[in-house]
Parts: C-alpha cells; structure tokens; sequence
C-alpha cells in the first residue's frame, strides 16, 4: 500500500508538472489599467512593466493594438518543454514595443535651443539622464540613422574632408550627447555627400520642425539567464541600442513574424545562450548610403561614424543552437556578427540587401554550421572568415556554404574625399572617385586561425566587380594553418567577374588544404587581360603561377600535382562559359550551366538533392539575359 501511494503520489506531480495550467492574459496600450484583472479582452492591463511580472508557465498574453512606450523591460521567468510562455499580438493586430524619447518624436518648438547658428547647432531644454544617445530621422525624412558622434569637437567641426589629425572631420546629421549637462545636442546640417546624392535630409536642419527617434543606450526587452521557454509573436520591438539582448545561459526563445529596430546591436546574443529561434523578423538598418566606410573604419584614434559598425544580430562567443532564417536585412553595416566559436548555427532562406560590410563574420572555431539559401545583393562582403582559432579536430569541415546568391558586384561609398593622401589607396576605389565594392568570401585576422578552419562552398551563384582588397571572389582558403584531412572543398559553383581582374587569388594546389572542381567560371567584361587564376601557389618550386583561362591551368604541371591527393585532378569539371543568368540569377535552360555539375552525394553535406545544374538556382524558362555583358 505505502509503495502504491508513493506510485500514484509520482505520477500526480508528473501530470501536474506537464499539464498545462495555462491562463490567457491582455494588455492594451490605450484603454487597460493596471488595476484590471488583465484576464479580458475588457479589463485588460495598460503596461507591459506590469503584464510580464504575472506570466506563469504555459500563460499566454495578448497585447491589443497600439505602441507601448516602455523599455528595459526585464524578463527572468520561464516555461517548461511542455507549457511555452507566449507573448502575441491579438489576432495579428498591429502592436509596437517603443523605447523611444517620446517628447522629441513630434515637432516641438520648445524642445529645441539653437547653441550656434554659424554651425546649426542645437540642444534639448531638458535634461535626460541616459547613457548615450542614437536616433534616426523620422518617415518623412527617410528614416535615416543619425550618427551617434562619440565627441563634440567632431561632431562640431567645419571640415568635411578626411583628416587623420583631431578634431578630424563631420560626416552628416547627427548627436552629441553631453554627459555633464545631461543634454542631446543635434546638428542636422546636410553634408557634402548628401548634395552630391541629392539626399538633403532633413528638409528642415531646425529640429523643432523635426519629429526625431532618439533613444537610450539600453534593450527594450532583456531576457536574463533563467528566461526560457518563451515565444514572442507578431510584436514589434524598437529603438533603444538593443531590440532585444539575451543574458548568458537563458535558451528555448523564439521570436517570429516582426520588426526590430535597434541602435549599434538589434538583437544581442550573449555567450551560451542557446536554442534560439528567430524567424520572418525585419531588420531594416537605414545606415545612410552618404557615410563612406572609411568614416566609420578610419582613423582608428577618432572614427566619427564608429558607432555605426554593429550589426543586426550579434551572436557573443559560444552562443549555440541558434537558426536565423526567412528574415530580411536592408541597410546595415554588418548583418551578422558571430566571431568567436558559435556551434549548431543555421542561417537560411533570408534576404540580405545593401550591406556595407560583412553579411556574417564567422569565428574560425565555429562548427556545425549551415549557411543556405541565402540571396545577398548589393553588398560589400557576403561570408567571411575571422579568426578565432579552430574548431575540435573531430568537427572540422563542418561549414557547409550552399545554394546561395552573393551578389558583391555594386559599388557603394568606400573613401571619403582625402586631400592629404591620408588613407589607404584602396580606399579611392577603382575609379578614384571613392566608390568600391569587396568580395563574396572574405577573412579577417588570418593569423589567428591556428588550425584546420576549412568551408564546403557548393552550389552557390556567386557575382564580384573589382575587389578592393584584390582577393577576386575570395573563396580560396589563403590561411596558413590547414588540415590535410579536412580540405576546404569548392564545388559546381557560379563564379562571375564582371571587371577585368582575376576570379580566383592565391589558391594552394599542393599541400592538400583545398580542391576545386565543377565550378563555372565566367567574365563578363568587354576586355580580359587579367589573369583568371592569380598566385596560385606551386609548392615545389616556391613560386607563384598566374593562368589566364582555365586550359592554361588544367594540364599544366602544377595541375598534374592535384592528381596526387585528388584524382582527378582541380577542376577537371570546371567549364569557362557563360551561365547566361535570368534577372533571378537562374541559368536559362539551354546555358552552360543548366547541367555539367558533379555527383556530391556521396559526400553527405546536407541541402543535396541530386542536383546535376551549376550554381544556386535550377535553370529556369525564362531568357531575359542580364549579366552577359559589362557593367
């Protein structure tokens, strides 16, 4: 009897444990009351300060349409496996989680005191006591970000000409904010490149005459370490300096079906945070295309757009278990940063557009991780290497770059206008006019992968112009640490190069860190007097070998030396021909790349379906031919 009552005393605290003792809450930014019971949709509670202290696990509440203006909203309670904790919009109503300075999005005549009108410079009558300051400008003025200027001398100076020396140089409308008076100060004067770009934004430089988005340097939400097992549905959440950051350790998260906008990180991931989900979320960045990547990158003592170098999301360290996918990101310095050694990472189906860095820095030790299906256009590097060490020996070449569009051809503001001949010569660009583009594959700090760090690049359809770090599409692996038992593997991939420079640089053929094969390379400039595989290097003779077409490589001796370990030898496979690409970037069913490519199934990298076509994208019907010429 006593071992009975102990069985069934077991399986009530199971059952109670598992069933879900659920409750539906509401709250309701325009007619709830925190003196509600918040348990109808007619006496709900008006804060969220308030509603997210009461959910138990398996509770669920409903947030009405409107904006809540509330921030550093802190949630440290969880589910369980069986009894999410869920936060949605009611019947997709159109909800906004704002953390913004709510006084100052509206045109206000007394929010404002001109401080120096040879400058156009103002400051707040109030004071505002927060840690730093960002914004952007309203919907009517394009909702360009302002530059977050980290010293007034900059933020104030005349000169708009790049200058290594302090106070250095002002680079668009932005803030100052200054922590002794505890005022933002604002200058909206229009810069030299606006002009030229005919983006003079603001149309007033009086703030009065401006709603503007300016907000703290905090999260709108900030999950702590023992969050878990929550989801977050069709809830808009914007501007403070994170939408979102997540403490080290909290996991099971999902948000889905909306919009962040941040500061310098939208979403930050913190080290083993983990079982993440972030699905069909808008990231738009608005960085405005009239600051050049040299503002923000140079000098490095006094950088005035430094702070536009975040991203999206930032994966810290560790993080794990983590998939991004069906998003969109427009308009950002970097999308994706996840340098250190993140695991299980799976980014997929999501568009990125006008990117002026990195789409996704990758730490060399990362493993186990899925880059597909992926389209990036208009941006200045796709996927890139930073090194962070290597991954465990056993998950080494567990990278897998597959069935993506990287389109890194179009030109974008790099340098800015440097009378002293201050800056690098790259940053001219080609034309010597300032615009540049970069490439598909980058890497970053080379030295500090300290062992065998290789990709398996397949199936992707992959566009470059002139890179300005001269890499070509940048897909060989240059590192100097390998494992020749886990090469870096490149396979049935599009490549084309529409300027007349190489597609592939400083590829080693000998000491087994890479093997290319089935890839079809293309150049589609008027003229090709560059070399299309630039330094590769000869291992036995110690010298570099340039090939001006791929029969000048495939036979040579340095190609006869690839047999050894691989075969049939690099690129026995490969084709020199054009894909004859769709404005999709399909091949058209006749082209050369419609068929041709390698049988990788017995390799059993995931995303493989048998495909026998090149590239990203079946062949498709449709003939509208769009990159068969130079542009």
């Amino acid at each position: 009897m006593i071992k009975t009552n102990k069985i069934l005393l077991l399986l009530i605290t199971f059952v109670y444990s598992t069933i879900c003792w659920s409750a539906e809450y509401y709250a309701d930014p325009i007619n709830g009351n925190n003196e509600n019971d918040g348990i109808s949709l007619s006496t709900p509670w008006l804060t969220l300060h308030h509603a997210v202290n009461q959910l138990q696990v398996g509770d669920t509440l409903h947030l009405r349409a409107g904006t809540f203006y509330e921030s550093e909203l802190v949630i440290n309670t969880a589910g369980n496996a069986q009894n999410w904790i869920t936060i949605k919009a009611w019947q997709n109503e159109a909800v906004f989680v704002d953390g913004r300075i709510n006084r100052l999005s509206q045109p206000d005549s007394g929010a404002w005191e001109l401080v120096d009108a040879s400058k156009n410079i103002y400051r707040t009558t109030t004071s505002y006591d927060v840690d730093q300051v960002h914004g952007y400008l309203d919907a009517n003025n394009g909702h360009w970000r302002l530059v977050t200027y980290e010293n007034y001398a900059t933020f104030s100076t005349p000169n708009e000409l790049y200058d290594a020396e302090p106070p250095y140089y002002y680079v668009g409308p932005g803030l100052f904010y200054n922590t002794a008076e505890q005022k933002i100060y604002i200058r909206l004067q229009h810069s030299i490149y606006q002009a030229s770009m005919e983006l003079n934004l603001p149309q007033s430089i009086d703030p009065n005459d401006n709603g503007l988005i300016l907000f703290d340097d905090e999260q709108v939400f900030l999950f702590e370490s023992d969050a878990a097992y929550i989801k977050f549905e069709n809830i808009n959440i914007q501007y403070q300096n994170s939408a979102v950051e997540i403490k080290t350790g909290a996991h099971h998260l999902q948000f889905s079906n909306a919009k962040m906008i941040g500061g310098r990180y939208f979403m930050l991931i913190r080290d083993n945070a983990h079982d993440i989900v972030i699905d069909n979320i808008d990231f738009p960045g608005y960085i405005p295309p009239w600051i050049a990547r040299s503002d923000v990158k140079r000098p490095r003592s006094g950088r005035p757009a430094h702070l536009m170098q975040g991203n999206a999301i930032q994966i810290s360290d560790g993080a794990y278990n983590i998939e991004v996918a069906n998003c969109a990101f427009d308009h950002h310095f970097d999308a994706i940063n996840a340098t250190k050694n993140p695991r299980h990472l799976y980014i997929h189906n999501n568009d990125f557009h006008i990117i002026r860095d990195d789409v996704l820095q990758l730490g060399s030790a990362a493993w186990q991780v899925e880059l597909a299906h992926n389209t990036l256009t208009e941006v200045t590097a796709g996927f890139s290497w930073n090194g962070s060490g290597s991954p465990p020996a056993n998950e080494r070449g567990t990278i897998f770059v597959h069935h993506n569009i990287i389109d890194a051809s179009a030109f974008s503001l790099y340098g800015r206008i440097d009378p002293n001949d201050e800056l690098d010569d790259k940053y001219d660009g080609p034309n010597g006019d300032g615009m540049a583009t970069g490439r598909a594959v980058g890497m970053h700090s080379k030295s500090d992968i300290t062992g065998g760090a290789p990709w398996k690049i397949y199936h992707n359809t992959i566009v470059v112009s002139k890179d300005v770090d001269n890499r070509g599409t940048g897909v060989s692996y240059y590192a100097d640490a390998f494992d020749p038992l886990t090469p870096h593997e490149v396979y049935n991939n599009i490549f084309i190069q529409k300027w007349d420079d190489f597609i592939m640089r400083e590829a080693r053929t000998h000491d087994q860190s890479q093997i290319f094969d089935g890839n079809l390379y293309f150049r589609s400039a008027n003229s090709n007097n560059e070399e299309i595989f630039y330094r590769y290097y000869d291992q036995i003779d110690g010298t570099y070998q340039h090939y001006q077409n791929l029969p000048d490589f495939v036979g040579s001796p340095q190609w006869q030396a690839t047999q050894i370990y691989y075969p049939p030898g690099w690129d026995t496979n490969s084709i020199e021909a054009d894909p004859e690409l769709n404005q999709y970037y399909q091949p058209t069913i006749n082209s050369a790349a419609a068929s041709g490519a390698i049988d990788l199934s017995s390799k059993n990298w995931p995303g493989l379906e048998g495909e026998t076509f090149r590239g990203a994208l079946a062949p498709s019907v449709n003939d509208t031919i769009f990159m068969n010429s130079f542009e």
